[in-house]
């Protein structure tokens, strides 16, 4: 089958909701300057220049830190789970496909990990193969699941342990942290956050290669697992192989009710977060501190709470004909997001680092956060220029080409090309 016959069977909805998905991950990148990684001693706060920089970066850590790449990440699994129905349905082998198409995902995600050391491609690789090990569970396990990672119990669960184990010690050998390695030296890591910095602003493009392919690779591995992110994100892609299972997207109203249910209870739990964050925030870094551990599985819970909020309230918009109309726009940037996640990225590098226009550290987060808005609206029309001649984006087809081993067929009849 070409591409032209799988495209139109999508969902505008979820092409929608992965647009609005890269809406949000383009503004944490450009807040994090594309940078992805700790900052030096004397550089502790470069997306803040001023006080509407401060008050903005609040508001970041709020609504947008980690919020949006749950979403994108929902989708992977809920991608993956339609596929699989698809292929059941029409009685086409489907397990070796997929795990060809893994592969070829961490070589594209690999190369941009080359040039971005904050790529989450390579991640969802990784974890698809996990994924595979959940295909043939039943409903409520995989919504047991979902929710045992989504909250970060793996994580809480070797926190509290290296807690408990830490009491005896003398305070000066406990973790700053709870579940910190123990010995961790975070001297070396500044170090090693001096000389990356160094490289970036110097525009070393072949030293940031380097150390990206050598070291850094394993960095964000490591910061994934101590930071819960890489269970968060199992959680997600079970959770959306969930709702495919359950075929909710193609039964919307049907299931209404029940995304309003979820909404509520999510965004109950987001308030109650902010609230108890607002009161015993200060205390996270504390050394050793009961709170801390508290509160870091607050964290946990605050960001998949607040994406819920805004998954659910896009899905209910999307239903009225009026705000379709308006998010409708979305949907050719969500169809070819791999190809917009790819390009969000060459531009980032290019606008930041030394080999572009140089302006990490140089520039807040409310001039960053305008170039992301006008790089975003220039992908939406773009995308909407593209996929009306094409079924989807360049990195798009070339996937698919390597996964068939044929190249694929892409571009729309004449007919149904504009005039």
């Amino acid at each position: 089958m070409n591409i032209g016959a799988i495209e139109k069977k999508r969902i505008d909805i979820l092409d929608g909701l992965r647009g609005f998905a890269l809406f949000g991950i383009v503004l944490a990148h450009m807040n994090n300057q594309y940078y992805a990684g700790m900052t030096p001693p004397g550089h502790d706060n470069i997306a803040i220049k001023n006080s509407f920089d401060r008050a903005l970066q609040m508001f970041h850590d709020i609504f947008i830190f980690g919020k949006f790449y749950t979403i994108f990440s929902f989708l992977f699994g809920l991608s993956f789970g339609i596929q699989l129905l698809n292929a059941k349905e029409k009685g086409q082998p489907f397990l070796g496909r997929f795990a060809w198409r893994l592969v070829i995902l961490f070589l594209i995600g690999f190369l941009n990990h080359m040039h971005y050391r904050g790529d989450i491609l390579t991640i969802y690789a990784v974890l698809g193969f996990l994924l595979l090990l959940f295909y043939k569970a039943g409903n409520r396990a995989l919504l047991c699941w979902a929710f045992f990672f989504i909250l970060n119990m793996p994580g809480f669960i070797f926190k509290t342990v290296d807690y408990v184990k830490s009491l005896d010690k003398p305070v000066a050998a406990q973790p700053l942290l709870p579940g910190m390695p123990e010995g961790f030296d975070f001297k070396k890591m500044q170090d090693d956050a001096t000389v990356y910095f160094t490289m970036v602003k110097a525009g070393d493009y072949t030293s940031i290669i380097k150390k990206n392919i050598t070291k850094e690779f394993q960095n964000k591995f490591g910061f994934q697992i101590f930071s819960g992110r890489l269970f968060v994100t199992m959680g997600l892609f079970i959770l959306g192989l969930y709702v495919a299972k359950r075929q909710i997207f193609e039964n919307l109203r049907q299931h209404s009710k029940g995304i309003k249910k979820w909404v509520w209870i999510s965004l109950a739990v987001s308030i109650f977060c902010i609230m108890l964050y607002a009161v015993f925030g200060d205390q996270l870094f504390q050394t050793n501190g009961l709170v801390s551990l508290l509160i870091s599985f607050l964290g946990d819970a605050f960001s998949p709470a607040l994406s819920m909020v805004n998954t659910g309230c896009f899905i209910l918009l999307f239903q009225k004909a009026a705000w379709q109309k308006k998010l409708g726009g979305l949907a050719p940037l969500g169809r070819m997001g791999l190809t917009t996640y790819l390009a969000q990225t060459i531009f980032g590098v290019l606008i930041f680092y030394g080999y572009g226009l140089n302006l990490l550290d140089v520039i807040g987060n409310s001039t960053a956060f305008i170039i992301g808005i006008v790089l975003f609206i220039f992908q939406v029309s773009f995308s909407g220029w593209w996929m009306k001649r094409y079924y989807c984006g360049p990195f798009k087809w070339l996937w698919r080409s390597l996964t068939f081993l044929r190249a694929q067929t892409w571009k729309k009849p004449l007919l149904e090309n504009p005039q």
